[in-house]
């Protein structure tokens, strides 16, 4: 077992990432905290987008912040607008019409795994206003990167081994399971602070491959830890705006760096990202909030909890019960 097994870097995307994030840091530390870590948020899915070989493919980083940015809109929307039931009735939709496409001959896993999982995410902001602000900041923060990246030098590019097709019948047969999890994290969700958080985790958890989702689910809980951990040590020494701007933007350089590995990080850098956003803009960045921090924590593992009871637990106890009979 080595740390290259699971652990990557990607030079390119980190440099991008940190020249992207210079101007954000200095509105931040110049002009407003509030507004430049906003700014930041807005980075975040061009962060998560490998930088494409030629300058024509790396438009794909500006898909990405729109795709990421619709998907958190539809969130905010469905949390502003529906209510529980219409809420949850879209997300079981999502979910199930995500998987079943996955299923399909020419499907792809991608809108199950990740963009109904982000529209979870958006149920966390009950302001539809809020989620517009967001969803331009991020389509603003990729068009910057995009931008950017086109004063990157070409490369051949890395000839990737042909693609294992996946069994489709693992994710028809998997379906019923992801949709009934999805929908019950929304319900649960909607009595808690932050709704969304249970929900993507679920989202972003669940696998109908038993070893990756295991691998996942703790990879996901110490990862949630170790970002509170790291945000409430800045809690707790006062931090002037300079160490609390710097840090954020360093922890989006290294998702970037990062986000390639096998080994599921991410939770970290984005838990400590958008909790000194959300310190910031509250005017909460002191260690007595501590509270939001365990709630974060909780939520999430309760989330992995639902993930293993709908994604393994039942699922085992079904294929068991079938090959007795």
């Amino acid at each position: 077992m080595t740390i290259q097994k699971y652990f990557s870097w990607n030079w390119s995307n980190a440099v991008l990432t940190f020249i992207s994030a210079i101007p954000v840091f200095l509105i931040a530390t110049l002009v407003d905290m509030s507004i430049g870590m906003g700014m930041l948020i807005g980075l975040i899915p061009a962060a998560i987008t490998k930088i494409a070989p030629t300058r024509r493919g790396r438009v794909s980083i500006l898909i990405m912040g729109a795709v990421i940015a619709l998907s958190v809109l539809i969130g905010a929307l469905l949390k502003s607008y529906f209510g529980i039931v219409g809420a949850t009735v879209s997300m079981g939709a999502f979910a199930y019409l995500s998987a079943m496409f996955a299923a399909s001959k020419k499907g792809v896993p991608a809108f199950m795994f990740f963009i109904t999982p982000v529209i979870g995410i958006g149920l966390s902001i009950t302001d539809f206003q809020a989620g517009v602000s967001i969803g331009l900041s991020m389509v603003l923060g990729s068009t910057v990167a995009c931008m950017i990246s086109l004063f990157f030098k070409e490369t051949k590019g890395v000839k990737k081994a042909p693609a294992v097709n996946p069994n489709k019948v693992i994710f028809k047969q998997y379906a019923p399971y992801f949709t009934t999890a999805i929908m019950l994290a929304t319900v649960i969700g909607f009595y808690l602070d932050h709704t969304g958080w249970i929900v993507g985790s679920v989202g972003l958890v669940m696998r109908p491959v038993r070893e990756m989702q295991e691998m996942r689910s703790v990879f996901r809980i110490v990862s949630v830890v170790t970002g509170i951990v790291l945000i409430y040590i800045v809690m707790l020494s006062n931090a002037g705006n300079i160490i609390i701007a710097g840090a954020a933007a360093m922890m989006l350089v290294l998702a970037s760096g990062t986000h390639e590995s096998k080994a599921y990080i991410m939770p970290l850098f984005m838990t400590y990202i958008v909790f000194s956003f959300m310190m910031v803009i509250n005017n909460e960045m002191n260690a007595t909030h501590w509270w939001l921090l365990a709630e974060r924590i909780l939520w999430v593992s309760a989330g992995v909890v639902i993930a293993y009871v709908f994604g393994l637990l039942i699922p085992k106890l079904v294929n068991k019960k079938k090959a007795v009979e």
